[in-house]
């Protein structure tokens, strides 16, 4: 897997305030739109699609390149990474995209809906537990790469999952780390 068309190295030498606002201002869009337009769910859609791409293309760039960062003594599969996370972004696309199907009446629920569920519940399981491995993989890689040994990351862990603080904390240690390279 090689996603050349992501800008890698913009995520990580970008400043946490600038990738704050790049995230957050496009999310609040729906908010000034109103939720009595019929373009609401529109923008609602497109503004999940444009959250996900951007945290999944930072959470990507980090992956990548803190790779070769990582001290000899702690292995970690960038390939398997790459997969868990290509597998939460298309699964948290589609389910944007079928919202989006059903809130605008293209797509009508009332006979497909037992069918879909059951395979629904297994792929929504999936794709958490791909999404939290690709946050443990970031972690792992941030605090092993800042320390130069294996190190307890449950802090970074959390500060990942919990996106719009954790930014403000995680992305000045990333630029920190590659501007000393």
């Amino acid at each position: 897997m090689n996603f050349k068309f992501i800008p890698v190295s913009f995520f990580v030498k970008i400043k946490h305030w600038q990738l704050f606002l790049l995230v957050i201002l496009p999310v609040l869009l729906p908010t000034f739109i109103g939720i009595q337009t019929p373009y609401y769910f529109i923008s609602f859609a497109v503004t999940m699609i444009f959250f996900i791409v951007v945290l999944c293309g930072w959470l990507y760039s980090m992956g990548v390149m803190l790779h070769p960062k990582l001290p000899s003594d702690v292995k970690l599969n960038v390939r398997k990474f790459k997969a868990f996370l290509l597998i939460a972004v298309a699964y948290m696309i589609l389910v944007s995209v079928m919202m989006l199907g059903v809130a605008t009446g293209i797509v009508k629920p009332q006979g497909v809906m037992p069918a879909l569920f059951l395979i629904i519940i297994p792929l929504h399981l999936f794709s958490m537990f791909a999404m939290f491995y690709s946050l443990y993989f970031v972690a792992k890689e941030l605090t092993a790469s800042e320390k130069q040994a294996p190190a307890d990351f449950v802090g970074e862990f959390f500060l990942l999952w919990f996106f719009p603080i954790g930014v403000w904390i995680i992305q000045p240690r990333v630029n920190r780390l590659f501007l000393a390279s």
